[in-house]
């Protein structure tokens, strides 16, 4: 559904295709053909949640990969995530979480998993 909604008008079917090696039920990975006429993030997202798909989108690669994370994830699948991709022993992070300020509870985290 992902890659039929994000070829903008006039565009051709084969400039979205999903990329396999990346992709998990936990994010859906599709490379971008260079050049490829794609709609916006914003107006994607705008088109998968009018059809219940609640998720965040991001391009990266210098646009070259399209990144499509379900917002179904739980705090814990976040970090077990974030553990098996960075190889950090879960058992040696000691992780403070709230209601608010979650996001820079976790950048805090992932800032200091990385140094």
């Amino acid at each position: 559904m992902v890659p039929r909604l994000a070829i903008s008008e006039g565009g051709a079917e084969d400039d979205i295709t999903e990329y396999g090696g990346s992709s998990s039920s936990r994010c859906y990975s599709y490379n971008v053909k260079p050049g490829a006429e794609m709609r916006g993030v914003d107006d994607l997202r705008q088109r998968l949640r009018m059809r219940g798909f609640r998720c965040n989108l991001f391009y990266t690669r210098v646009a070259s990969r399209l990144n499509v994370v379900p917002l179904f994830a739980s705090r814990v699948q976040a970090l077990r995530y974030l553990s098996v991709r960075w190889g950090t022993d879960l058992s040696k992070v000691v992780v403070f979480v709230g209601e608010e300020e979650i996001q820079i509870m976790m950048t805090c985290w992932l800032v200091s998993i990385r140094h």
